[in-house]
């Protein structure tokens, strides 16, 4: 799913419930954004593109 990074949580949220009704168990799910673990960036770039979104809607 490339589009999680610029939805609403809630969009997300609906996305992945949506998934969750259409993919079988086990079936992969894909998600492209840029994710933090454990509160840490995963890369510089990630960084940028985080900051980036969020200026264009903090939500």
């Amino acid at each position: 799913m490339n589009m999680v990074h610029f939805s609403l949580w809630s969009a997300m949220l609906g996305s992945l419930a949506g998934a969750a009704r259409l993919f079988r168990a086990g079936d992969p799910l894909f998600l492209h954004a840029p994710f933090y673990r454990a509160g840490q960036s995963t890369g510089p770039s990630n960084e940028t593109f985080d900051a980036s979104l969020k200026a264009r809607n903090p939500l």
